[in-house]
């Protein structure tokens, strides 16, 4: 229902651009928007010689797990995400209850969770006036934000540039399985939330970026639904013998909450 009515107030403030819903859950409600290397412990340092750092620690140190190098920095920064380095993206997907999963994944969480829906295409028409949903990792609009492959001493300039929206390459089968999809930062924090305190204050309601909160107590109803009515489970979103693994464990777990709570 709340993404029936977001879409309502974005038909009437777009139509006919094209328009997507792109969605991101978080566990804790009060999480930010920020990707991991803009999040403790990394802020507040020098993250352009961070940034160079993880990435030659990862082509040094990770060449001998990977089947094939990477073909260019978008392909290193896209799994770099996806096995939790820490990089300027920040996950979202196309699915609802992709994101609706990770708002109620930790079955031992007490905080409410949520579910950030944004409007990509807004993020493209704001900074080059372009009717697009989302950018290829080859397109010249994104090489500005590529991944740095040495310090540069113009950093004022490029944390100007505003997030944008990137369908990634399907180089992993978690992507895939995510229907995973990007924004690619600067090493300005909190870009998103300050782009939609402008936005609302313009289109209120229709801003583009909403966040739906769900409630502690109703997590447990949510990875139900989510696993009945889209699929989405540990194992299926991240199809390998590590998600079989964790997600026996964590159903196990939440049986016996179960069981101990109805005692």
């Amino acid at each position: 229902m709340h993404v029936h009515n977001i879409g309502a107030l974005w038909e009437n403030r777009w139509s006919p651009a094209p328009m997507r819903f792109w969605f991101r859950g978080t566990d804790d409600a009060n999480f930010t928007l920020n990707p991991g290397l803009l999040r403790p412990p990394y802020i507040g340092s020098n993250l352009d010689n961070i940034e160079h750092s993880i990435s030659t620690d990862f082509n040094v140190r990770g060449r001998s797990y990977m089947p094939s190098p990477p073909k260019n920095d978008w392909e290193q920064m896209f799994l770099m995400q996806h096995y939790g380095f820490p990089t300027r993206l920040l996950d979202w997907s196309e699915s609802l209850a992709t994101a609706a999963y990770f708002a109620a994944r930790d079955v031992q969480s007490s905080c409410d969770g949520a579910v950030w829906v944004l409007a990509p295409q807004w993020l493209i028409f704001r900074a080059h006036a372009l009717q697009a949903t989302h950018l290829p990792s080859n397109d010249r609009l994104l090489q500005p934000y590529a991944l740095r492959t040495a310090p540069t001493d113009d950093i004022e300039s490029f944390n100007k540039l505003p997030p944008l929206p990137i369908l990634p390459d399907f180089l992993d089968k978690r992507i895939i399985a995510q229907r995973g999809r990007f924004t690619i930062h600067t090493f300005q924090p909190d870009s998103l939330e300050t782009l939609a305190v402008q936005d609302r204050q313009q289109y209120s309601n229709a801003c583009f970026l909403h966040m739906i909160r769900i409630p502690a107590a109703s997590k447990g109803t949510i990875r139900q639904q989510v696993h009945l009515f889209g699929g989405a489970t540990e194992d299926t979103l991240f199809p390998d013998l590590e998600g079989l693994s964790r997600g026996i464990r964590w159903a196990a777990l939440e049986k016996e909450q179960d069981r101990i709570g109805s005692r």
